[in-house]
């Protein structure tokens, strides 16, 4: 399994964790629980602002 964390310091990016073809990507940045940005294919080579932005990818 691979995952990808912000950097210390930086707003708070997706959490985005991908393996066998598939992808989870959650929204830790709000006060409440993480909220899931997607669940499924696995998305490949994509930067921070993309995860963010379900729209580009969905």
């Amino acid at each position: 399994m691979t995952s990808t964390t912000p950097q210390e310091g930086t707003a708070a990016a997706p959490l985005h964790w991908h393996a066998d073809g598939v992808s989870l990507v959650l929204d830790g940045a709000g006060p409440l629980l993480p909220r899931v940005l997607h669940w499924g294919a696995e998305l490949r080579d994509c930067s921070d602002a993309e995860l963010a932005a379900p729209t580009a990818w969905s």
